[in-house]
């Protein structure tokens, strides 16, 4: 028994790990920043998520306590909280700087950013 939950623990860290892995080379590789940014909220999340998960059963299987517990799952709402914030930040970033460039001098505080893109 005791094999078989470490097994799984490693597991879901390992799994963790290499989508953190993926969001990096998401970072790197993609064109444009929508499509890094959306590489890095999404694998970000779900791998954080994982990971959590991962070291609360680690918590709870050699019996560190219930503070542990707590704090990761203050951990994992404090980012799930803030990388939607920051990933809406790096969008509207990218659009105001894509209208800069192409200088049609639109007001994207006021305009929804589907208008934004030329259809």
């Amino acid at each position: 028994m005791e094999t078989m939950l470490n097994a799984l623990i490693w597991g879901l860290a390992i799994i963790s790990v290499g989508l953190m892995i993926i969001a990096a080379i998401g970072v790197t590789r993609l064109a444009d920043a929508m499509s890094r940014q959306h590489a890095v909220t999404k694998a970000g999340t779900i791998s954080v998520g994982i990971m959590a998960i991962s070291l609360s059963s680690y918590a709870i299987f050699v019996e560190l306590g219930s503070g542990w517990i707590i704090r990761l799952i203050v951990l994992l709402l404090l980012l799930l909280i803030s990388i939607p914030i920051a990933s809406n930040a790096i969008a509207r970033s990218a659009l105001y700087e894509n209208s800069k460039v192409n200088n049609t001098d639109k007001d994207i505080t006021s305009t929804p950013p589907s208008s934004l893109i030329d259809k």
